[in-house]
């Protein structure tokens, strides 16, 4: 923006507006691949297991529990 002409730059930032928003409410699904069918579920889960990263196994795990409740194979 330094070679930019000076009125140009001023008509910009004269343009610029700030906002505050305030979240009163978040929504959240928490989907873990149960609308998958077995062998994607599997190669899923398996993958994150295999992470090095922790987060990724925990997610797994989560996974495989939610899968475990579900009345149906597909997890659906």
């Amino acid at each position: 923006m330094s070679d930019a002409p000076r009125p140009y730059v001023d008509a910009l930032m004269r343009g610029i507006v700030g906002v505050t928003l305030t979240a009163e409410r978040i929504e959240a699904k928490r989907k873990l691949s149960q609308n998958k069918n077995e062998a994607d579920f599997v190669g899923v889960a398996c993958g994150l297991a295999a992470s090095g990263e922790p987060m990724a196994k925990e997610v797994a795990e989560l996974m495989r529990a939610e899968r475990a409740l579900s009345d149906d194979p597909n997890g659906n």
